[in-house]
C-alpha cells in the first residue's frame, strides 16, 4: 500500500512539474504541418519519459492530434555528459539517425549576446522589443555567415 501511494505521489508531482512544458510544446506544434518532431531539451530524459501518460490531461484540442506526429526528444551534447549514464544512449544525438554531427547547442549560442540587450529592451513595448532582439539575432547570424570562410 505504501509503495502505491508513493507511485501516485510521483506521478502527480511529475504531472504538475511538467504541465507548463507539455502545454507549450503541444501548442507550438499544432497547425505547423509537421510530421516528424525532434525536441532538444536539457532535461528531456526527465520530461519526455512520461509525456504520453500526461497527454490525456492536456486540453482536448492539444492532445487529440498528437498521434499524427512522430516525436523524439534529445538532450544537447553539452548537457548530456552531466546526466546519468542510463539516459545517454536513449537521448543522445550520437545514436539518433541523421543527427550524429549535430550538437543541439546552436539555439543557445546567441544567448550571451542577447543577455546584454536585456537592460536596453526592458522598457520597450513588446513589438519594439521583439524587433530589436530580432535585429540582434540577425546581426549575430550575419557575423557567423560572413566569418564561415575564415
Amino acid at each position: 500500500m505504501l509503495s502505491f501511494l508513493c507511485l501516485i505521489r510521483i506521478l502527480l508531482t511529475d504531472h504538475f512539474r511538467y504541465c507548463n512544458m507539455d502545454y507549450l510544446f503541444t501548442s507550438s506544434i499544432q497547425g505547423a504541418g509537421l510530421q516528424l518532431v525532434t525536441i532538444l531539451y536539457d532535461v528531456a530524459c526527465q520530461w519526455f519519459v512520461r509525456f504520453w501518460q500526461r497527454v490525456p490531461s492536456l486540453p482536448h484540442s492539444l492532445g487529440a492530434s498528437l498521434s499524427q506526429f512522430s516525436i523524439h526528444a534529445l538532450v544537447p551534447k553539452f548537457h548530456l555528459q552531466n546526466h546519468d549514464e542510463g539516459c545517454h544512449s536513449t537521448y543522445s544525438f550520437n545514436f539518433f539517425k541523421g543527427a550524429v554531427w549535430t550538437d543541439g547547442e546552436g539555439v543557445e549560442r546567441n544567448w550571451d549576446d542577447l543577455n546584454g540587450q536585456g537592460p536596453s529592451t526592458s522598457k520597450m513595448l513588446p513589438g519594439a522589443r521583439w524587433d530589436t532582439l530580432d535585429d540582434c539575432c540577425a546581426w549575430a547570424n550575419w557575423q557567423k555567415t560572413t566569418g564561415l570562410g575564415m
